[in-house]
């Protein structure tokens, strides 16, 4: 026979404790944090500065190395900027499943429409492109990733 008077102390403890616990979270949960006011001096201070840009290297010469395989359809977004010049997107839709190779491809004819006639991009090993200046009169370059939303995809730019 099983005694029941130990069944019911169980169910009485449990039920004592969910009460407790329930007031301690309710507790917890009507306290405010304390909230910190900023001086007068140190917000209009903050205020006042302009927005961090990240730096730019103006080169003769950059390469866009790709590795891996589009794992989910995405894209790719690089800003090419010519000193004095005005930024351009450039911008590569990938498929699922497409390879380094393919991306370097749309990415050099992309790259080629948005730099224009100064500038002479190439893919090199099938994997990286490169885009150099044609000549001295050509301007020098800034090329940055702005976006990269291809799972499976890594890209990296260097120095050429």
């Amino acid at each position: 026979m099983i005694d029941h008077r130990w069944t019911h102390r169980f169910i009485l403890v449990l039920a004592l404790f969910g009460v407790l616990a329930g007031l301690g979270t309710a507790a917890l949960a009507q306290e405010e944090p304390p909230v910190a006011k900023p001086e007068a001096a140190d917000a209009t201070a903050e205020e006042a500065l302009p927005p961090q840009a990240s730096p730019k290297a103006f080169l003769s010469s950059s390469a866009v190395n790709l590795d891996g395989k589009a794992q989910a359809n995405g894209v790719l977004v690089l800003v090419f900027e010519p000193e004095g010049g005005e930024a351009v997107q450039v911008r590569v839709n990938v498929f699922k499943k497409t390879n380094a190779k393919k991306i370097a491809s749309g990415l050099k004819d992309q790259l080629a429409f948005a730099a224009g006639d100064g500038y002479k991009v190439n893919v090199s090993g099938g994997t990286k492109v490169v885009i150099k200046t044609k000549s001295k009169k050509s301007a020098l370059f800034s090329l940055r990733v702005d976006q990269v939303s291809v799972n499976g995809v890594s890209v990296m730019i260097t120095k050429k």
